[in-house]
Protein backbone atom coordinates (compact mmCIF):
# COMPACT_ATOMS: atom_id res chain seq x y z
CA UNK A 1 0.00 0.00 0.00
CA UNK A 2 1.13 3.55 -0.62
CA UNK A 3 2.03 6.01 2.09
CA UNK A 4 -0.69 8.65 2.44
CA UNK A 5 1.83 11.50 2.34
CA UNK A 6 3.10 10.65 -1.10
CA UNK A 7 1.78 10.69 -4.63
CA UNK A 8 2.22 7.71 -6.87
CA UNK A 9 1.74 6.73 -10.47
CA UNK A 10 2.55 3.78 -12.67
CA UNK A 11 4.63 4.18 -15.80
CA UNK A 12 2.61 3.35 -18.94
CA UNK A 13 5.68 3.07 -21.16
CA UNK A 14 9.47 2.97 -20.98
CA UNK A 15 10.81 6.45 -20.39
CA UNK A 16 13.53 8.45 -18.65
CA UNK A 17 13.11 11.05 -15.89
CA UNK A 18 15.53 13.99 -16.13
CA UNK A 19 17.17 15.02 -12.85
CA UNK A 20 17.65 18.65 -11.85
CA UNK A 21 21.22 17.84 -10.78
CA UNK A 22 23.48 14.93 -11.71
CA UNK A 23 23.92 12.27 -9.02
CA UNK A 24 26.63 9.69 -8.40
CA UNK A 25 25.43 6.08 -8.13
CA UNK A 26 26.81 3.49 -5.72
CA UNK A 27 29.01 2.18 -8.55
CA UNK A 28 30.52 5.65 -9.09
CA UNK A 29 28.74 6.47 -12.34
CA UNK A 30 27.39 10.00 -12.71
CA UNK A 31 23.88 10.10 -14.18
CA UNK A 32 21.49 12.95 -15.04
CA UNK A 33 18.45 10.83 -15.96
CA UNK A 34 16.68 7.87 -14.39
CA UNK A 35 15.47 5.10 -16.70
CA UNK A 36 11.92 3.94 -15.93
CA UNK A 37 10.49 0.71 -17.30
CA UNK A 38 6.83 0.19 -18.15
CA UNK A 39 4.84 -0.94 -15.11
CA UNK A 40 7.19 0.58 -12.50
CA UNK A 41 5.48 2.51 -9.70
CA UNK A 42 6.89 5.99 -9.14
CA UNK A 43 6.37 7.65 -5.76
CA UNK A 44 6.87 11.34 -5.01
CA UNK A 45 7.44 12.02 -1.29
CA UNK A 46 5.30 15.13 -0.79
CA UNK A 47 6.44 15.81 2.77
CA UNK A 48 10.07 15.49 1.65
CA UNK A 49 9.58 18.01 -1.16
CA UNK A 50 7.66 20.43 1.07
CA UNK A 51 10.50 20.34 3.64
CA UNK A 52 13.45 20.15 1.27
CA UNK A 53 16.37 22.34 2.32
CA UNK A 54 17.49 22.43 -1.32
CA UNK A 55 14.22 24.23 -2.18
CA UNK A 56 13.38 26.24 0.94
CA UNK A 57 16.79 26.86 2.51
CA UNK A 58 18.30 25.77 5.85
CA UNK A 59 15.14 26.67 7.83
CA UNK A 60 12.89 24.44 5.69
CA UNK A 61 11.52 22.51 8.68
CA UNK A 62 10.37 25.63 10.56
CA UNK A 63 7.00 27.26 9.98
CA UNK A 64 7.56 30.59 8.23
CA UNK A 65 4.38 32.08 6.70
CA UNK A 66 6.35 34.88 5.04
CA UNK A 67 7.52 32.33 2.45
CA UNK A 68 4.07 32.38 0.89
CA UNK A 69 3.41 36.12 1.21
CA UNK A 70 5.73 36.90 -1.68
CA UNK A 71 4.04 37.44 -5.05
CA UNK A 72 3.83 34.42 -7.32
CA UNK A 73 5.95 35.59 -10.22
CA UNK A 74 9.44 35.28 -11.62
CA UNK A 75 10.16 38.95 -10.90
CA UNK A 76 13.12 39.61 -8.57
CA UNK A 77 11.85 39.91 -4.99
CA UNK A 78 15.07 40.63 -3.13
CA UNK A 79 18.40 42.35 -3.69
CA UNK A 80 20.27 39.06 -4.24
CA UNK A 81 18.20 38.15 -7.31
CA UNK A 82 19.08 40.10 -10.42
CA UNK A 83 17.46 37.95 -13.10
CA UNK A 84 13.89 36.86 -13.70
CA UNK A 85 14.77 33.16 -13.85
CA UNK A 86 12.65 31.10 -11.44
CA UNK A 87 14.19 29.90 -8.18
CA UNK A 88 14.27 26.18 -7.35
CA UNK A 89 11.04 26.42 -5.34
CA UNK A 90 9.30 28.27 -8.20
CA UNK A 91 9.94 25.30 -10.48
CA UNK A 92 7.26 23.41 -8.50
CA UNK A 93 3.94 24.38 -10.05
CA UNK A 94 1.72 23.35 -7.13
CA UNK A 95 -0.24 25.76 -4.93
CA UNK A 96 2.26 28.32 -3.57
CA UNK A 97 5.07 26.03 -4.77
CA UNK A 98 4.02 23.22 -2.43
CA UNK A 99 2.93 19.71 -3.32
CA UNK A 100 0.36 19.47 -0.52
CA UNK A 101 -2.43 19.22 -3.09
CA UNK A 102 -0.17 17.51 -5.67
CA UNK A 103 -0.15 18.87 -9.23
CA UNK A 104 -1.20 17.86 -12.72
CA UNK A 105 -3.95 15.38 -13.53
CA UNK A 106 -3.99 13.96 -9.96
CA UNK A 107 -4.42 17.38 -8.34
CA UNK A 108 -6.75 17.39 -5.33
CA UNK A 109 -10.25 18.34 -6.51
CA UNK A 110 -11.04 19.88 -3.10
CA UNK A 111 -7.95 22.10 -2.89
CA UNK A 112 -9.87 25.35 -3.38
CA UNK A 113 -12.43 24.34 -0.74
CA UNK A 114 -9.67 23.40 1.73
CA UNK A 115 -7.76 26.67 1.24
CA UNK A 116 -10.98 28.71 1.53
CA UNK A 117 -11.99 26.84 4.69
CA UNK A 118 -8.60 27.52 6.26
CA UNK A 119 -8.84 31.22 5.41
CA UNK A 120 -12.37 31.47 6.87
CA UNK A 121 -11.32 29.72 10.09
CA UNK A 122 -8.25 31.93 10.44
CA UNK A 123 -10.27 35.09 9.78
CA UNK A 124 -12.92 33.99 12.32
CA UNK A 125 -10.29 33.54 15.03
CA UNK A 126 -8.70 36.90 14.16
CA UNK A 127 -12.09 38.66 14.23
CA UNK A 128 -12.97 37.02 17.57
CA UNK A 129 -9.65 38.19 19.05
CA UNK A 130 -10.18 41.70 17.67
CA UNK A 131 -13.71 42.01 19.08
CA UNK A 132 -12.68 40.85 22.55
CA UNK A 133 -9.67 43.17 22.60
CA UNK A 134 -11.88 46.28 22.30
CA UNK A 135 -13.02 47.60 25.68
CA UNK A 136 -16.80 47.65 25.82
CA UNK A 137 -19.00 49.22 28.44
CA UNK A 138 -22.68 50.14 28.61
CA UNK A 139 -23.10 53.89 29.06
CA UNK A 140 -26.63 53.88 30.47
CA UNK A 141 -28.15 52.34 33.55
CA UNK A 142 -31.19 50.17 33.58
CA UNK A 143 -33.55 50.73 36.57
Amino acid sequence: MFHPWSSHTQANEDDTIPLSQPITTASGAVIDTLPVSKGIYIRIPIVGVNRSEALWGPDASTFDPSRWLEPESTEPTDSNRTSTTPTRKEEIRGYRHLLTFVDGPRMCPGRHFAVTEFKVCFDSVALFALIYSIPFRLSCRFY
